[in-house]
Formats: C-alpha cells, sequence, structure tokens
C-alpha cells in the first residue's frame, strides 16, 4: 500500500505512512498552554524538554593513619580493601542509560588544609585503588571516564572548602543509575587521620 491518503468528501490529501498495511497519520506538533498556541516545533521552536535538578553528596573517610600523600596517590577509604567499584554518586541519573549534566561541585575536606585533587568520574564501576597507593588508570577504566574535575580546597577555620561552578560535564550512566568516582591528590599533603573529604554534585537529570 502507498503512503498518504485522500478524504472522500474533500479529495484532500492527507499524509500518512504505510505500516504492514496499516496508514498511520502524520502529523506537526503544535505546543503551548491550555488555550495558546506557540506555534510549530521547530529547529528554531524546539518543543519544551524540562530537566530535574538534584544534589547528590558522597563522603569517603580515609584511613585512622597519618601517611603523607605524594603527588598523583589515591585518597580512598583502606589501604587494603578500598570500596569496589569506586565511590557512588547514588541516583545521578533517572535510569541506567539515561543522561544528565554535572553543573557545580562542592569539595569539602574536614581539615583546616588547603588540598589540591581531582575527581575521576565514571559512568559506571571502576577499579579500587588502596589509599596512598600511586593513581594509575587501566585502559579499561579509562574508557568508563565520563571527565576529570580538578579542585583546591581553600583553608578555612575547621575545614577546607572548593566550589567549582560552570562544570557543565555531561555523561550518560551504563548498567545503572549512578556514577563513581575515584580521588588523586594532585600535591605532597599530609592529612589528618581519618580526615574526610566530601563531594556534593549538583546534577541536571536531561532525559
Amino acid at each position: 500500500m502507498a503512503d498518504n491518503s485522500t478524504t472522500p468528501s474533500s479529495g484532500l490529501a492527507v499524509a500518512s505512512d504505510d505500516i504492514s498495511s496499516v496508514q498511520y497519520q502524520r502529523i506537526k506538533l503544535v505546543h503551548g498552554a491550555d488555550g495558546t498556541n506557540d506555534g510549530d516545533v521547530a529547529t528554531g521552536n524546539p518543543l519544551p524538554v524540562r530537566g530535574t535538578a538534584v544534589t547528590l553528596t558522597t563522603t569517603v573517610t580515609r584511613p585512622a593513619d597519618t601517611t603523607a600523600y605524594a603527588a598523583n596517590d589515591v585518597w580512598s577509604d583502606s589501604t587494603s580493601a578500598p570500596t569496589a567499584g569506586g565511590f557512588t554518586l547514588t541516583g545521578a541519573a533517572r535510569a541506567s542509560g539515561k543522561s544528565g549534566l554535572i553543573t557545580d561541585v562542592v569539595v569539602v575536606n574536614s581539615a583546616a588544609a588547603a588540598l589540591s585533587g581531582e575527581l575521576w568520574i565514571f559512568d559506571s564501576a571502576a577499579t579500587a585503588v588502596n589509599d596512598n597507593a600511586t593513581f594509575a588508570l587501566s585502559d579499561s577504566d579509562a574508557l568508563l571516564l565520563v571527565g576529570i574535575v580538578p579542585f583546591v580546597t581553600e583553608a578555612q577555620p575547621s575545614n577546607g572548602v572548593a566550589f567549582l561552578s560552570n562544570v557543565n560535564l555531561q555523561f550518560t550512566c551504563s548498567g545503572s543509575a549512578n556514577l563513581r568516582f575515584l580521588i588523586k591528590v594532585k600535591s605532597a599533603y599530609t592529612p589528618t587521620s581519618a580526615e574526610t573529604l566530601t563531594v556534593r554534585a549538583k546534577i541536571l537529570q536531561i532525559d
């Protein structure tokens, strides 16, 4: 059966698509609130899509020691059994295969000290690394990488804080609705025992 149809009364052609001998009508989309016409959907007049803003918080507590970090060491929660898959930003997307945008990040360390580091963010579970070990990314983990977010905390009276605006890091979660991350210390740093590093990521879920 050919595409398109003709109305019996007027003889006007109606756009349609033949699918398994059934005609499905083709239509143009118009959007707008009730009683209004905001025009046909087009490149210059796209269909509105509403995102959902979420803020996700994860805290990583390092071991109860004061072993100094060298540049490019890993900040983790154990020297022998770190959290499997890396640390989790739970519910970053609405579901596995869905996408979002990291807009801003806040990093807080519990010591009143400046800390230079990087957040290595992955779309799925990555290989966990022991605290104070050298950061060495495998080829397979590199293929999971969403992006790298550098930070330097500013020492406050009781903690260190970094605010990173306009990060604008797009991601698509794989295997779950979560993102994972590892922490690299970028310059020599002597931590306090059981010092914590908290990551607060502001995310716009876009589909």
